[in-house]
């Protein structure tokens, strides 16, 4: 699950893997782990959704329908950084 973290951190600071990580589906985990692996970040689906379960815990008081997939620093909820719009920003877990 470290990985995980390490994936997200580092996207959340190299503007251009957010721009190569904008072509994803953020609702498409295994497209998520294939990307983070040709970045470099070795994980499995199990790590990504351990990773996100507290994140879910955290907003679920607060998201109606569904959890929030990430966060990042400067971007509350994540979905920035995988292109999503507003419609599509929650993600179940």
């Amino acid at each position: 699950m470290e990985n995980v973290k390490k994936f997200y951190d580092a996207l959340s600071k190299d503007s251009a893997m957010q721009e190569r990580a904008k072509a994803l589906d953020g609702k498409d985990k295994a497209a998520i782990v294939a990307f983070a692996k040709a970045e470099g970040y070795d994980f499995s689906l199990d790590d990504l959704e351990a990773y996100a379960k507290p994140l879910a815990d955290d907003v679920m008081e607060t998201a109606a329908g569904g959890i929030i997939f990430a966060s990042a620093p400067g971007d509350e909820d994540g979905a920035g950084l995988l292109g999503l719009s507003d419609e599509d920003k929650l993600s179940y877990v």
